[in-house]
């Protein structure tokens, strides 16, 4: 019984270390997605300059 309590244990803490890393993931996709056009924008204007 005791064994099955922790393995239940085990089960719900690698759970909700799963759900962090995935929010974690997420959080970081939509980060990226909001620094890319600005990214770009960067690129653009530095390769303009150095045409110019």
């Amino acid at each position: 019984m005791a064994f099955l309590f922790s393995f239940i244990e085990f089960s719900i803490s690698s759970l909700s270390f799963s759900i962090k890393i995935v929010s974690l993931w997420l959080a970081g996709i939509q980060t990226w997605e909001r620094l890319t056009p600005m990214v770009l924008n960067l690129n653009w204007v530095f390769g303009f300059l150095c045409c110019v």
